[in-house]
């Protein structure tokens, strides 16, 4: 072979090494891109469920109502079918009735945080015996953040500093701010503000992974049965999350996306928590009823009468209210 038959042949050879590796660098670009498109996709709808929640909650506590149980649930199942009709838009397989189904399969929990509590989501396989597979949402009831003390009572937590407190020595209920209810028990070892943080983080916390552990290994039964071998576990990055507000949470693991990869990703969505301001509602010596924001202290001429944790709750009740203002 020629002298210059081997520099052509060498040239060639690197022309197609340049353009398999210019190939290679494009798709490995593509695949990212897509990747991240769809994890930017499963967060953005999961944060658009987590700031409707929190509205919700707002719009709830400046009414000064609460939903009933049949309400909350409605309203519940209307916000997941969203969070999957909106999933199944960014994804691209609206209206693919199999393909949101295989979706579903692969977000093996969702959580909604409320102010006193939370709810796990899985979802439940409807069909009868040799009728054909539909899923649908289970909501598991309300867990709250509960706590025995050393004295045998109950604590009810919040996302803020009001508890609910049950009393099995009276059979008595007491709710109102850590600060005063304290004074009025004993809460050990819960002594101090910062133990009442600390042990409120950790209830919710421990609580929370064991029923997500019992819903992962729940869905694990189900995949099973469909085919899926995906090997669903918590993220890792959970124990990063603090619960401070209300809002939504889910993940989704091992779901194939088109370029052959498979999409794991986390995320949380939610707003501020609403922090009651509480009021003192009294008795004037005129005979006035008035509720006087409970940060501020009231004169020591009138007759304390009840703890009111908004204003509504206290125009309803028939109190002229007096912010600090």
């Amino acid at each position: 072979m020629k002298l210059l038959d081997l520099a052509n042949l060498g040239l060639i050879t690197l022309i197609i090494l340049i353009i398999f590796g210019d190939t290679v660098y494009r798709s490995d670009k593509m695949s990212n891109a897509s990747m991240q498109e769809f994890e930017d996709g499963f967060k953005s709808a999961v944060f658009d469920i987590g700031t409707y929640l929190a509205q919700l909650e707002a719009q709830q506590e400046r009414e000064g109502v609460r939903y009933s149980k049949e309400k909350q649930l409605a309203v519940t199942m209307d916000m997941l079918s969203v969070f999957y009709e909106n999933l199944a838009l960014k994804f691209g397989i609206e209206g693919d009735s199999v393909a949101v189904e295989n979706l579903m399969l692969h977000i093996p929990v969702m959580v909604i945080i409320r102010y006193d509590g939370y709810n796990i989501i899985t979802i439940d396989d409807t069909a009868k015996v040799g009728a054909q597979s539909t899923f649908v949402p289970s909501i598991w009831p309300l867990r709250p953040f509960s706590y025995v003390t050393n004295t045998g009572i109950r604590v009810y937590f919040t996302l803020d500093d009001i508890i609910t407190i049950y009393d099995p020595s009276t059979n008595q209920y007491f709710k109102g701010l850590y600060q005063e209810i304290s004074t009025i028990r004993d809460l050990s070892p819960i002594n101090s503000y910062s133990e009442f943080l600390t042990t409120k983080k950790r209830v919710i916390a421990q609580t929370l992974e064991r029923d997500l552990n019992l819903a992962v290994n729940r869905h694990l039964q189900l995949t099973k049965r469909f085919g899926v071998t995906v090997n669903f576990s918590l993220p890792k990055n959970l124990d990063d999350l603090e619960i401070e507000n209300i809002g939504f949470f889910a993940f989704i693991q091992g779901y194939p996306l088109p370029g052959g990869e498979l999409l794991d990703s986390f995320a949380f969505g939610g707003g501020s928590v609403i922090q009651r301001k509480e009021y003192i509602g009294v008795i004037e010596p005129n005979g006035r009823h008035v509720a006087y924001e409970a940060a501020c202290g009231v004169p020591s001429d009138v007759l304390i009468i009840e703890t009111l944790y908004n204003e509504q709750e206290a125009a309803k009740k028939g109190y002229f209210t007096k912010d600090c203002s």
